[in-house]
C-alpha cells in the first residue's frame, strides 16, 4: 500500500500526480544525522544477542519474528525466556517501540530464529529529551 496512491515523490520533495502532472503538496522528509536500519538476526538456542544499539539519535524500533521462536526482546543483557524479564515476540507480528540514544535491545532465544529489525530515527526525539532535561534542571 503506497503513501499517496498514482502519484510519485519528485526530486524537491512535492508529491506529483501520475495522472496529470500536477504538484501536489510537499511532503517534509526528515533529517537526522542517522539513518533507515534494516537487517536480520539469527540467534541460536540458549543465547542473548544484541538486536540495536542507538548510537546517535531516537529510534523507532520494530522487531518481527520470522521463525517459530521463542524469543524474548528486553533492554538490558540480562534479559531471559523463563523470567519475565522481556517481551515475548509472536511470530509475524511486529513490536514497535521507541528507542532512546544509548539504549541498547537485546533478545533471548530459545530456539534458532530469525528476527527482522527495522530501525528509523526519530528527528524530534532528541529535541523533546533535551527540553524535558533542561526544565527538570530549573
Amino acid at each position: 500500500m503506497a503513501l499517496f496512491p498514482n502519484k510519485t515523490l519528485d526530486r524537491t520533495g512535492g508529491v506529483t500526480s501520475s495522472n496529470n502532472g500536477s504538484p501536489g503538496p510537499a511532503v517534509a522528509i526528515p533529517t537526522s544525522d542517522s539513518k533507515n536500519t534494516l537487517t536480520t538476526v539469527q540467534t541460536n538456542a540458549g543465547e542473548v544477542v544484541l538486536l540495536f544499539q542507538g548510537n546517535s539519535a531516537w529510534s523507532q524500533v520494530t522487531l518481527i519474528l520470522e521463525t517459530a521462536g521463542p524469543v524474548a526482546v528486553g533492554t538490558g543483557p540480562g534479559v531471559k525466556l523463563t523470567t519475565g524479564s522481556g517481551v515475548r515476540l509472536t511470530t509475524g507480528v511486529p513490536l514497535s517501540f521507541p528507542v532512546a540514544r544509548g539504549e541498547r535491545v537485546y533478545a533471548a532465544s530459545g530456539a534458532v530464529s530469525r528476527i527482522q529489525v527495522i530501525a528509523h530515527p526519530i528527528a524530534w526525539g532528541e529535541h523533546v529529551a533535551n527540553l524535558l532535561t533542561a526544565g527538570l534542571a530549573r
